[in-house]
């Protein structure tokens, strides 16, 4: 489903709030009412997004700190890119304030269902105000999700953005009464975002008609866990003074409500167990525990809030399995990048007949450039390439000049220097018997050992890195062939191999196998039941 809505929805827990947001009594009726006219029996959720009430400051300072408690390199990465983004939204709140955008409202329904790709399953409501320009906002929604947002109307004091089929729905639409709505609004509060779930009546018809009995992945029992323990539920998140998250459950009567919250329990305890799961997040057992709610009558309630430390807590849990993902992504996108330098290699020995020496070199035998300047043209930067001074060296007046356009194929996207920095992740090994050893040129036919067998290139940290430009790499000792290598993963260091393949290779190996990986010819036998 390509709808993407929430996109917009999202990016207001980004939004910096607006200091002169007037003060106004919270009537939960009226803002029931704004939204009355498109909802009607078919409606399954609505949201309400004020996007002047987000302190991003408060968000920005909160995460900041509970990352710090986590990791200081996390903290010192989630500063640095917070920085970058705060930049962002602040161009951005800018420019949806002057078109009349702070506030919204998402609904989500199945009356223009069946549809293609979820096309009339989504719409947004803006009211209208002085500054609404509907034009400019129609255009940010449609560059949001273009297929789900491809015309826009007013009808009433909304403008509408959805699909040509819904907009015509709308506009003869009569109100279908939900009371539980204004019910859910009164219950979240006034906050900077509310979520309410309707389930229809009719579905509860069809649930407990065509399912009387619950599927074991959902815990088993009567289906009437469901049709009474979920009349509605709604979600409130609130990004003013702290970030605060509240959701309640209204159920038929209490004993309605216990019965779902024991249906919970169990759910929640089979998902504590669940090894798949358990691997992606090894604490999941303890975020779930703070995540069942309490019982309070014919309702389930969960506060999450500075008072008992709920966010903080839910958020310093998920933080490690986070980054541990995002750094396996990371790791990926490196295996990729490598792979592209290897295949660029071999195109370039496809043309040359022997993969390009490490450093071009003057008559005199001085080094000029490095390799990666000499690649260029296989990576699709003929352009860049042409603007050197292939015969001065990489620091002359106007070669130094380039250094600051260095492709971002050179940097590893666990870097934490930015491309204008001209620092290189990805290098060559250097010395005895490598590939790339001393002022020749060496071609396939002088791997002996085989291209599957030999290191042709490898990615080092931050701390090893090198201006691209300049005949720098990494330096092959045969006494330490550790030396240098890893920083970025705790598994070891990426390397691709003379055949194009790219491994992991972990730095627990013995010396000795290292030592066979990066030479070329010593025709000892490479141990890759070991390696693997």
């Amino acid at each position: 489903m390509k709808t993407n809505w929430p996109f917009l929805f999202l990016a207001a827990l980004i939004f910096s709030a607006d200091p002169g947001l007037a003060e106004t009594s919270f009537d939960p009726a009226a803002r029931a009412k704004a939204i009355a006219p498109f909802v009607d029996e078919q409606t399954i959720a609505v949201a309400h997004v004020d996007l002047r009430r987000v302190n991003l400051g408060t968000v920005f300072g909160e995460l900041g700190q509970i990352s710090s408690t986590v990791s200081p390199d996390l903290a010192a990465e989630f500063y640095r890119q917070g920085g970058q983004g705060l930049a962002m939204a602040t161009g951005t709140m800018a420019s949806i304030m002057a078109v009349g955008g702070g506030e919204f409202y998402a609904v989500v329904s199945t009356a223009d269902q069946p549809a293609d790709n979820g096309k009339g399953l989504a719409f947004v409501c803006i009211p209208v105000t002085k500054t609404t320009n509907d034009e400019a906002l129609f255009q940010m929604y449609k560059s949001a999700n273009k297929h789900a947002f491809e015309a826009h109307r007013r009808i009433g004091d909304m403008l509408v953005i959805g699909s040509e089929k819904t907009l015509t729905r709308l506009a003869s639409q009569k109100p279908y009464p939900r009371p539980e709505l204004e019910k859910a609004f009164a219950e979240v509060g006034d906050t900077t975002a509310q979520y309410v779930l309707l389930p229809p009546e009719y579905a509860r018809r069809v649930i407990r008609e065509m399912m009387p009995t619950l599927p074991k992945k959902l815990g088993g029992g009567p289906s009437s866990v469901l049709t009474d323990g979920l009349r509605w539920a709604a979600v409130s998140v609130d990004l003013q003074s702290a970030i605060t998250v509240r959701a309640v459950v209204q159920s038929t009567d209490a004993r309605a409500a216990g019965a779902l919250l024991r249906q919970l329990k169990t759910l929640t305890g089979d998902l504590a167990q669940n090894k798949e799961l358990r691997r992606a997040v090894p604490n999941i057992d303890k975020v779930l525990v703070i995540l069942i709610p309490k019982q309070v009558d014919d309702r389930l309630e969960l506060v999450l809030d500075p008072e008992n430390q709920g966010v903080a807590k839910v958020v310093t849990l998920l933080l490690p399995p986070v980054s541990a993902a995002r750094t396996a992504a990371r790791r990926m996108q490196s295996m990729n990048l490598l792979k592209q330098h290897a295949i660029a290699m071999h195109n370039y020995i496809d043309a040359k007949k022997t993969f390009p020496a490490a450093a071009s070199r003057d008559a005199q035998g001085k080094p000029l450039l490095s390799w990666r300047v000499h690649v260029l043209p296989y990576l699709e930067q003929q352009a860049l390439y042409e603007k050197f001074h292939l015969d001065e060296p990489w620091d002359s007046p106007h070669n130094k000049k380039l250094i600051a356009q260095m492709p971002q194929t050179f940097r590893s996207p666990m870097s934490k220097f930015g491309p204008e920095q001209g620092r290189a992740n990805y290098v060559v090994p250097v010395g005895p018997g490598t590939v790339f050893e001393g002022l020749k040129a060496w071609g396939f036919r002088d791997i002996r050992d085989g291209t599957s067998n030999t290191i042709l290139l490898l990615e080092v940290d931050d701390q090893h890195a090198v201006v691209w430009t300049k005949p720098d790499d990494w330096s092959f000792d045969p006494k330490d062939p550790k030396k240098g290598l890893g920083g970025f993963y705790e598994e070891g260091f990426l390397a691709s191999l003379c055949d194009g393949s790219v491994r992991t290779f972990s730095l627990k190996l013995d010396a000795e196998t290292l030592r066979r990986l990066f030479h070329r010819d010593d025709r000892k036998e490479i141990d890759w039941d070991k390696i693997k």
